[in-house]
């Protein structure tokens, strides 16, 4: 049976918060893999859903194999509900055992997704406006639309979290800086008259 896919757009700022409100509103039986591209990520993303309550580990691509061993035994034991990975761990282990998959960030090899596509029960996916092209080409790639999905509970932010303007507060790109063809050219300091050595008639 194909897996069941779905996309949660929403900004960057606010990634982390739906992930953690969404793993919170899961039943305590749902488990799975919480996949990210770097390191770092992975490690800001395991502290943020620990200190929200949820047991949860990481593993990377430099993690020791009897440490990444011993996490994906506690995920499928039960110990702990989500284990928090970068995209190496795909590549040195066996989850076809783990129905569901979250893409925090887009799979660095799109053909990745295909092969969670032939194992997992279900794979979400976090996309924000700049994913456009990524979220298009995977769609391209699995041959069909990923759903758009929206958490009912959740308070999206209605616009990016500090926005650049272009404008001022009356709404026009004008600045106060005048365009330097109108600006008037400054007089050269000539320095101290040189005397001739003439006098003045008297």
């Amino acid at each position: 049976m194909p897996a069941t896919q779905s996309l949660y757009e929403v900004f960057p700022h606010q990634k982390a918060d739906l992930l953690t409100h969404l793993l919170l509103e899961f039943s305590p039986e749902k488990n799975g893999i919480i996949f990210l591209r770097t390191k770092d990520g992975v490690h800001a993303l395991k502290n943020q859903l620990i200190s929200a309550g949820l047991p949860v580990d990481a593993v990377t691509g430099t993690t020791k194999p009897v440490l990444r061993d011993r996490a994906l035994a506690d995920l499928t034991a039960g110990r702990i509900r989500f284990l928090v990975a970068t995209e190496a761990i795909l590549r040195q282990s066996d989850l076809s055992q783990f129905p569901l998959i979250i893409q925090f960030e887009f799979p660095e090899v799109a053909a990745d997704y295909l092969a969670r596509l032939e194992s997992a029960e279900e794979i979400i996916t976090f996309a924000t406006r700049e994913d456009g092209n990524q979220v298009r080409k995977l769609e391209a790639l699995i041959n069909q639309l990923l759903p758009p999905t929206r958490s009912e509970t959740f308070a999206y932010d209605s616009q990016p979290k500090n926005a650049p303007s272009s404008r001022n507060s009356a709404g026009t790109n004008k600045t106060q800086s005048k365009p330097l063809q109108h600006k008037k050219p400054k007089l050269k300091n000539k320095g101290p008259r040189r005397k001739t050595g003439r006098t003045r008639k008297r």
